[in-house]
C-alpha cells in the first residue's frame, strides 16, 4: 500500500512538474509572438484569399493546390494556415505565430510520451524514468535553436511533419507487441496509424519520409541491442513499411544527387554541397551542445562553402568526424547502445535536407526533430552517471538543471529579440557581418528612417557581401527601385547599371526587385525614362545569362508585355504573354491575353485563347484541379466574348 502511494504521489509530482514546463515554454514564446512576417512567409501566405470572389472553398482549394514549396505542395500545413485566415487580412502575424507555438507545445506532449515508452524499453528504474523522461522534453522544448522553427511562420511546415512523424512513431511502437502475438490490431496500428502518419507528414513537408528512418533507428540502435531479436512476423513488417520506403528515399537521393551533379542552380555544385553540409552538421552539433549567448540567427547565407577537401581544411576534418561517427553508431551499437542511437537519430533526421538535394546549406529548423535523439542522450548518460558515481549526484543534478536554465534564458532573449525586429536583425547582423540577406532584411525594415551615413555604410557592406559570394545584383538593382521612388530615373542610370549586372551574379531577391521598378514605373513613370528605355533595359536583362534564373525570365517577358500595353503594341504584347506562358501556365495569363484581344476587338482570337485552356494547361492532375476550380473564370470570359460575337 505504501509502495502505491510513493508511485502515486510520484506520479502526480512529475505531471504537475510537466504542467509547469508547458507553461515556462508557452510564457517564454508569448514574448516573441507579437513580431512581423519575415522572408519566405509572406510570398507563400500571399495567396491565401486571392480568389475568395470564387467563394470559400474555392480560395481554399486553389491555395492548397498552386503551393510550391516542394514536390507535394505540402496541402496539410497550407490548410493550416486558414486556421488564422482573418490575422492574415489584418496583416497581423500574431495568431500565426500563437498556433506555431500550441502546435510546438504538443509536439512536446509526445515528445514527453515518446521518452516515457523509450524509457520503459530500455529498462531504466521507474524512479528515474519519468525524470529523464521530463528533462529530455525540457531540453526539446526550450532549446534555442528551436525558436526560429515556432515563430518562422512558414515553419509550420516542419512542426506539422513532425507532429505526424510522432504520431507515426507512437504507432509502431504499439504495433511491436501485437504483430509478434499475431494480432490483427498490430497490422492496424502499423497500416493505418503509421502508414497514415507517414502520408500526413509526407504532405506537410517533405521530410516526414524521414519517419520510416526514425523507426529504423529506434528498431535497431535502441530496442534490439536491449532486448535482442524480435519475431519474424515484426521483421517482415518492418521490411515492407520501412526497410522499402528507405530504400526508395535513398535511391531518390542518389538519382537527384547524379542529376543535379552538373546543375548551375546554385553557387555550389552537389559534391560541394555534401563536402560543405559536413561541417555545417558539426556547427549544428556546437549550437545544440554550446548555444550562443546571443541565441540564434535566420539567415547563414554567409556560410563559406566548401570548394574542395582541403578548401577550407576544416572540411577535411569535419568529414573525418562524421566518419568517425558513423564508425561509433555501428561498432558501439551494442555496448552503447543510447549513444549510437543520438547519433543515428541526428545524422538520419539530417538524410533529406543535408545530402545531395540542392537546397540552401544551413537553416537551423533543420534540426527541429533531430535534436531530440542528443537531448534523450544526453539526460540518459547523467541519469546512469547518477546510479553509478553517488558522490557526485549533486554536481551532475546541478549541471544539468543550469544546462536547462540556461537554454531557456537563452531561448526567452531570443524571444523577445523577435518581437522588436529592428535589434533582432541588428544582432544578427553582428553574428553574421557578411549575410546578404540579414543585410537585406536590415535595409528593408529601417530603408529611407536612417541616418543617410549610417545608410551609406550599410550599403557599402550590402556591396561587399555581395560580391564576396558573387550575388550582388539585388544590389545593383535596388538603387534603380530608390531612384524611380523618387523620381530622379534617368536613363543613365539604366546603361550603368547593364554595365555592371554581368558580373553581379545572380540573387533569389533580384527579380522581385525588377518586378516592383516596372510596376513603380508604369504607375508614376518616374523620372526621364521613356518606355523605349525600359523596354531596351528589359531586353538587355534577358541577354545575360547569369540572370535567367528562378522567375526571372519569367518576369522579364511577363512586365515587356505590360510596357508594351502601355504603348498601344498589342501584338509585342501577346508575344511576351505568351512566352511567359510557355514557361509557366496559369489562368491568370491566359485570361489577361483574352482581356487584350478582346479590347481590341479581337472577340474570336480572344475565343479561341480561352478554348486553349484545358489542352495547354491541364498537364497534371493538379493543374487539371485549377483548371475545374477555376471554371467559372473561364467561363464569364467566354460569355462576355459570346456577346460581343453575337452584336
Amino acid at each position: 500500500m505504501l509502495t502505491m502511494l510513493g508511485y502515486l504521489e510520484r506520479r502526480t509530482t512529475a505531471i504537475f512538474a510537466f504542467l509547469i514546463l508547458l507553461l515556462l515554454t508557452a510564457g517564454i514564446y508569448w514574448q516573441g509572438l507579437d513580431s512581423p512576417f519575415i522572408f519566405d512567409d509572406v510570398p507563400n501566405l500571399s495567396p491565401m484569399g486571392k480568389y475568395q470572389y470564387l467563394g470559400f472553398w474555392h480560395d481554399v482549394g486553389l491555395f492548397l493546390l498552386q503551393g510550391d514549396s516542394g514536390p507535394t505542395g505540402r496541402p496539410i500545413s497550407l490548410a493550416s494556415f486558414y486556421l488564422n485566415a482573418n490575422a492574415w487580412e489584418s496583416a497581423s502575424a500574431f495568431n500565426f505565430k500563437l498556433t506555431n507555438a500550441a502546435i510546438h507545445l504538443i509536439n512536446g506532449i509526445l515528445i514527453f510520451w515518446l521518452s516515457l515508452r523509450l524509457t520503459r524499453l530500455i529498462i531504466l528504474p521507474d524512479t528515474f524514468r519519468v525524470w529523464c523522461s521530463l528533462a529530455t522534453t525540457a531540453i526539446w522544448l526550450l532549446h534555442p535553436i528551436q525558436i526560429n522553427t515556432v515563430l518562422f511562420v512558414i515553419q509550420r511546415m516542419t512542426e506539422l511533419s513532425t507532429l505526424f512523424t510522432l504520431i507515426g512513431l507512437h504507432s509502431y511502437l504499439y504495433a511491436r507487441q501485437p504483430i509478434a502475438d499475431s494480432k490483427y490490431s498490430g497490422a492496424l496500428w502499423l497500416i493505418l496509424g503509421m502508414g497514415g502518419s507517414l502520408l500526413l507528414a509526407l504532405l506537410s513537408k517533405e521530410n516526414g519520409i524521414l519517419l520510416v528512418v526514425y523507426v529504423l533507428v529506434i528498431e535497431y540502435f535502441l530496442l534490439r541491442p536491449f532486448h535482442g531479436s524480435v519475431s519474424p512476423r515484426m521483421t517482415r513488417s518492418l521490411w515492407l513499411m520501412a526497410w522499402l520506403p528507405f530504400f526508395l528515399l535513398l535511391a531518390y537521393l542518389l538519382m537527384t544527387g547524379w542529376q543535379h551533379s552538373a546543375s548551375t542552380a546554385r553557387a555550389f555544385s552537389v559534391m560541394e554541397r555534401l563536402l560543405s553540409e559536413s561541417r555545417v552538421l558539426w556547427s549544428y552539433l556546437g549550437q545544440i551542445f554550446l548555444p550562443s549567448l546571443q541565441g540564434t540567427s535566420l539567415f547563414h547565407d554567409d556560410f563559406q562553402i566548401s570548394r574542395g577537401l582541403f578548401a577550407p581544411v576544416t572540411t577535411f576534418l569535419a568529414v573525418l568526424g562524421i566518419f568517425m561517427l558513423l564508425g561509433v553508431m555501428v561498432f558501439m551499437r551494442r555496448s552503447q547502445p543510447v549513444l549510437a542511437f543520438a547519433i543515428a537519430w541526428f545524422l538520419g533526421g539530417h538524410l533529406l535536407e543535408s545530402t545531395t538535394i540542392l537546397l540552401e546549406l544551413y537553416f537551423e529548423h533543420r534540426n527541429y526533430l533531430p535534436l531530440y535523439g542528443i537531448a534523450f542522450a544526453i539526460v540518459y548518460y547523467v541519469a546512469i552517471s547518477l546510479q553509478r558515481f553517488n558522490k557526485l549526484r549533486g554536481i551532475l543534478l546541478a549541471s544539468l538543471s543550469l544546462y536547462t536554465v540556461l537554454l531557456a534564458g537563452i531561448t526567452l532573449h531570443s524571444a523577445q529579440q523577435w518581437a522588436d525586429p529592428l535589434n533582432m536583425v541588428i544582432g544578427w547582423l553582428e553574428q553574421h557581418p557578411r549575410s546578404q540577406r540579414t543585410l537585406e532584411t536590415l535595409d528593408v525594415l529601417i530603408g529611407e528612417h536612417i541616418n543617410p551615413n549610417t545608410r551609406q555604410q550599410l550599403l557599402k557592406e550590402l556591396e561587399q557581401a555581395g560580391q564576396q559570394q558573387n550575388t550582388s545584383s539585388y544590389l545593383k538593382l535596388k538603387p534603380l527601385l530608390q531612384a524611380c521612388q523618387a523620381g530622379t530615373l534617368t536613363p543613365a542610370q539604366l546603361n550603368q547599371t547593364l554595365v555592371a549586372l554581368p558580373n553581379s551574379g545572380f540573387v533569389a531577391s533580384a527579380p522581385k526587385v525588377y518586378a516592383d521598378l516596372v510596376d513603380q514605373w508604369l504607375t508614376n513613370q518616374c523620372g526621364h525614362v521613356e518606355a523605349t528605355d525600359m523596354l531596351n533595359f528589359s531586353k538587355a536583362l534577358l541577354a545575360i545569362p547569369d540572370l535567367q534564373q528562378g522567375d526571372m525570365p519569367y518576369l522579364l517577358h511577363y512586365w515587356q508585355a505590360q510596357i508594351q500595353v502601355k504603348q498601344g503594341n498589342l501584338d509585342a504584347t501577346i508575344q511576351h504573354l505568351e512566352t511567359a506562358y510557355a514557361m509557366k501556365p496559369d489562368i491568370d495569363n491566359l485570361l489577361l491575353q483574352a482581356s487584350y484581344l478582346s479590347s481590341a476587338g479581337l472577340y474570336q482570337a480572344a475565343r479561341d485563347k480561352i478554348e486553349t485552356a484545358p489542352s495547354t494547361l491541364c498537364t497534371t492532375w493538379r493543374q487539371c484541379w485549377i483548371v475545374a476550380l477555376r471554371q467559372q473564370d473561364l467561363d464569364n470570359m467566354t460569355s462576355v466574348l459570346a456577346k460581343q460575337l453575337q452584336k
